[in-house]
């Protein structure tokens, strides 16, 4: 993924679809103060996060 590009990631769990849970989680994400310099590599991740 290239430094200009954003990826939203938004997960509903529910006994069912809920297509209004699913738009409330997405604009829960979009709507949210942006995080910036966040990475992550594989030797700052261990078994137990």
């Amino acid at each position: 993924m290239a430094d200009n590009e954003v990826r939203i990631v938004a997960m509903v769990v529910a006994a069912e679809r809920n297509d209004r849970a699913v738009e409330s989680a997405l604009a829960a994400v979009i709507t949210a103060a942006p995080v910036t310099a966040v990475r992550w590599s594989a030797e700052d991740l261990s078994g137990v996060d």
